[in-house]
Formats: structure tokens, sequence, C-alpha cells
């Protein structure tokens, strides 16, 4: 299996003919707080989000099994996630495969890094491919303020 596609999405739709449509790429996250809260490093917001991935494979691969293995890491490198979808290679068409996630970590500003990989007999098939998502903190914008507003002449 070659390497075609690797994207991380807010949603990803799949029709009756398997075809596959993503949406809202994501490359970065703005998460806001209030001026007087810190967010928990390990803090997830509950969100779905999508890993969707495309190979195309060799004459061999056809009818062969695969395992997909996906490692999301924190940006201080502590691992937040790893999953793995099992799926046969049923002919020579492009195989794309996309990965539901419930739970999206904003504890931590950074990078946040997405691996992931084809196994195939308990062993590394495919090489390793990464892609990350920057996740920045901000302070939320006051709606009302505090001082009063300077009188006009």
């Amino acid at each position: 299996m070659k390497f075609l596609g690797l994207c991380i999405c807010e949603k990803v739709i799949v029709d009756k003919q398997g075809v596959h449509t993503l949406v809202n790429l994501m490359f970065n996250a703005e998460i806001q707080r209030p001026p007087d809260q810190q967010i928990p490093p390990n803090a997830v917001a509950p969100n779905q989000w999508f890993i969707y991935t495309m190979w195309t494979p060799s004459t061999e691969d056809v009818g062969r099994k695969f395992e997909q293995v996906f490692k999301i890491y924190w940006p201080d490198g502590e691992e937040f996630s790893e999953q793995r979808l099992e799926f046969t290679q049923p002919d020579s068409s492009v195989q794309q495969v996309t990965l539901s996630i419930f739970g999206f970590p904003i504890g931590q500003a950074g990078k946040l890094r997405i691996v992931t990989w084809l196994d195939h007999a308990g062993h590394r098939l495919s090489e390793l491919v990464e892609t990350g998502i920057n996740v920045k903190h901000s302070l939320q914008a006051n709606s009302r303020s505090s001082a009063p507003a300077p009188a006009k002449a």
C-alpha cells in the first residue's frame, strides 16, 4: 500500500457509494478562555473530529488484511490516544480510511501531532505519516467593561 493523503477534518461524510466528502480541513484550533481561568493541561473539548487517509494498493495487496494505527500526541509529547482500524483491501481501487474521534485535546497550546501507519500481520508495512494541528490559547474578549466609559464633553 502506498500512502496518498492524510487530512484532519471537522467532519467526513460517506455516501451510499462510499464517496468521502471532507468538511472543513483543520490546521489550527484557537481555544478562548476567560481572563480569570486557566485551561487544565489535560482538558478535552466534547467535539467530534475525523482523521482521513488514502492509500493506493499494489496488485499483491488485493485481498490482504491491514490494520491502520493512529496515534495522537499532546504538544508536550505525551500520548493522548492510540486507535486501530482493520480493513481488507477488496480490489485495486484507492482505499479510504476514516477514523471518528470524540473529544478534542485542548489543554495544551502547541502542535498536536497525529501519526499514522499501516500494519500487516503484526508488522509495520508503511512509512510513518505525520501531520499536526496548532492549538492556540487566547483570552476571551470581554463583552462588557468593568471600568466606566470616559464622559464626553
